[in-house]
């Protein structure tokens, strides 16, 4: 019996992840716009650029923290269980998928220096999509860069890439 563990999220997870950015980005500034316009102090804000500056920073710093917070509660850690061509995917010390497998595809993606891996699991009676993308990349010029919409490390997708080609061994595909 082989035993992957990683980190990933799911596919919908991954939506709320991708729809929640922008407007826990996008409202607060809109709300402070719209306040200073509708209360009048939106005069007071273009004589005293710097306080304006100052609430418009603070607001996204809230956002940011946030967007982490949301970030680390949709992330989770897997267990995948593979005996032959029987699967068991734990969430959390939480079992969520056993049987069969049936089908798997692997989306194996490098938009410029980004890395992301996709696997689609299918048993018999459910189906699952894992997704893992980078924390870090380097650059053209060799610096490392932070990825916003990372999930984990390298060794998590290498783990999940592994754990998808041995899925296709097993189907035969």
């Amino acid at each position: 019996m082989k035993t992957y563990k990683f980190m990933a999220v799911t596919s919908n997870s991954d939506m709320i992840m991708g729809l929640t950015y922008p407007v826990i980005f996008g409202l607060p500034i809109l709300a402070v716009r719209l306040g200073a316009f509708y209360f009048g102090v939106d005069e007071f804000f273009k004589s005293h650029s710097l306080l304006s500056i100052l609430i418009i920073f603070s607001v996204l710093y809230c956002s940011y923290l946030s967007i982490k917070k949301i970030q680390q509660s949709l992330i989770r850690t897997y267990v995948v269980e593979l005996d032959y061509d029987n699967i068991s995917i734990l969430e959390n010390d939480r079992e969520i998928m056993s049987g069969k497998v049936s089908f798997c595809d692997i989306h194996n993606k490098q938009k410029r220096t980004v890395r992301s891996v996709s696997v689609d699991i299918c048993t018999e009676n459910d189906k699952i999509t894992l997704r893992t993308r980078s924390k870090e990349y380097k650059s053209i010029t060799g610096l490392t860069n932070y990825n916003m919409f990372g999930i984990g490390d390298s060794s998590d997708m290498d783990t999940l890439l592994s754990l998808g080609k041995e899925l296709k061994n097993i189907v035969g595909e």
